[in-house]
């Protein structure tokens, strides 16, 4: 077989593969979504468990959310207990926040403060 058979076979082949394996990518759906904040700006239920209300911006309406018991309480990349977690965003109200929650039912997965670091201890 001649090189160049073998090449018309090879691009045949390939062409061939590529057509059978193009297909439409499922599209991507939000599955949650976040809100920016500051720690002053945050109302945190009393004990870890409740509702929270956010503006997730200057213009936007207010959104209600439920932290409930399997909600993580992040600063510094470390889940701490909520009581740790509201002494610490207490003291430091600029720092920043994501409230991250279930697009669908409001239900608050996590919320993750940036403090300096050395505070978390």
């Amino acid at each position: 077989m001649s090189t160049r058979a073998l090449q018309a076979m090879l691009w045949a082949g390939l062409v061939a593969l590529s057509g059978a394996s193009v297909r439409a990518a499922p599209p991507i759906v939000a599955v949650e979504q976040a809100v920016e904040t500051s720690a002053g700006q945050l109302a945190l239920p009393g004990s870890g468990i409740g509702a929270m209300s956010l503006q997730p911006c200057a213009r936007c309406r207010p959104v209600s959310l439920l932290a409930g018991s399997s909600t993580r309480w992040i600063v510094g990349g470390q889940a701490l207990p909520f009581a740790d977690f509201s002494r610490l965003v207490a003291l430091r109200p600029a720092a920043p926040v994501v409230v991250l929650y279930r697009k669908g039912s409001g239900e608050i997965t996590r919320v993750i403060a940036q403090l300096p670091p050395g505070v978390v201890r």
